[in-house]
C-alpha cells in the first residue's frame, strides 16, 4: 500500500479575520505557533484584561472600547476589602448588564461559559457601586475581542 501525504494549511492569526458573507469560504485559523483555534474563548492575542478600583459611587471605566470590535465578557471578579456588603453594577456603555453582589470582606467571581455579548462595537464597559464610606472593591475582568 502506498503512503499518501496530505497537508492541511490554514492561516496564522494574531488579529481577527474580516467577516465573510453567509456561505462564503473560511480557511481554518491557527495561532502564530500553529495551534488550531477552538473555543473557549479566543486566540491569546485577542484576550483583553481590565482592572478598576471602586471607592465611591462614581461610574468607572473597566475597559475602553475598540473601534470595530466587540469586547465580550468572559469573566469578572469583584473583591471587597470592607466590612460592608455591596452591589457592583456592570454596564455596557450605559445599559445595565448585571448587578453583582459582593459580600463583606469577600469575593464574587463570575465565569461565563458563553461570554456575555457586548451590545455594539467600540463602546466601553463600566462598573459602579453605591457611595459606601470606607468601601473599596477591586474589579478584574477578561474580555474576548470579536468582530
Amino acid at each position: 500500500m502506498k503512503k499518501i501525504d496530505i497537508n492541511i494549511a490554514g492561516i496564522a492569526r494574531q488579529t481577527n479575520p474580516v467577516a465573510v458573507l453567509d456561505g462564503g469560504h473560511v480557511p481554518p485559523s491557527y495561532d502564530d505557533v500553529g495551534r488550531q483555534l477552538t473555543r473557549p474563548y479566543q486566540a491569546r492575542d485577542l484576550i483583553n484584561t481590565a482592572y478598576a478600583s471602586l471607592t465611591t459611587g462614581t461610574k468607572t471605566a473597566l475597559t475602553t472600547g475598540i473601534s470595530g470590535s466587540y469586547l465580550d465578557l468572559c469573566q469578572i471578579t469583584c473583591a471587597n476589602n470592607s466590612d460592608a456588603a455591596a452591589i457592583v453594577t456592570l454596564t455596557d456603555e450605559s445599559t445595565i448588564v448585571r448587578s453583582i453582589s459582593v459580600p463583606a470582606n469577600g469575593v464574587s467571581h463570575l465565569n461565563f461559559q458563553v461570554p456575555l455579548k457586548q451590545s455594539t462595537t467600540g463602546v466601553a464597559w463600566y462598573v459602579d457601586l453605591p457611595d459606601i464610606t470606607g468601601t473599596t472593591i477591586e474589579v478584574t475582568a477578561e474580555f474576548a475581542q470579536e468582530v
